[in-house]
């Protein structure tokens, strides 16, 4: 089965193009992969120094999904239905769970700061959309 996987893999990557590789079924060019290497840098650092804790971690998943779904709309020419809007969201609950949950140990500057630095994520997920599940889910099974 493991290699069964790794030429899907192979296979997902060679159809969206040379130099490219493929993780937990996200294609990214190898530019791309190392700014991901550096965005799960500064995702377990917040981590590590209680900034985020595992419930962000998962509901950043749950944003990752809805982050992927609104660049595939974009991409489609066929009729939006409005069921399939919901996705869109995905910034006002970013940037809800990130105020009410964020740094709740720290005071004043210090948390001001901490939501600052972690709502750049809103930037990664624009970016990379499906592509941050590379970094997430290498944290999130790291941690288990």
């Amino acid at each position: 089965m493991l290699s069964e996987n790794a030429e899907n893999a192979l296979r997902e990557s060679k159809a969206s193009g040379k130099n490219r590789i493929t993780i937990f079924h996200e294609t990214a060019t190898w530019d791309e992969f190392d700014n991901l290497m550096k965005i799960k840098e500064n995702i377990e650092h917040w981590f590590d120094n209680g900034v985020i804790n595992n419930a962000m971690l998962f509901r950043l998943n749950e944003l990752i999904g809805m982050a992927k779904q609104e660049k595939e709309i974009q991409r489609a020419k066929y009729s939006i239905h409005i069921e399939d809007m919901e996705c869109l969201k995905w910034r006002a609950r970013l940037k809800y769970s990130v105020v009410r949950n964020i740094g709740k140990r720290l005071k004043n500057e210090q948390k001001e700061r901490a939501i600052e630095e972690v709502l750049t994520t809103m930037k990664w997920l624009d970016e990379y959309a499906g592509g941050m599940k590379i970094p997430l889910w290498q944290i999130l099974y790291n941690n288990r």
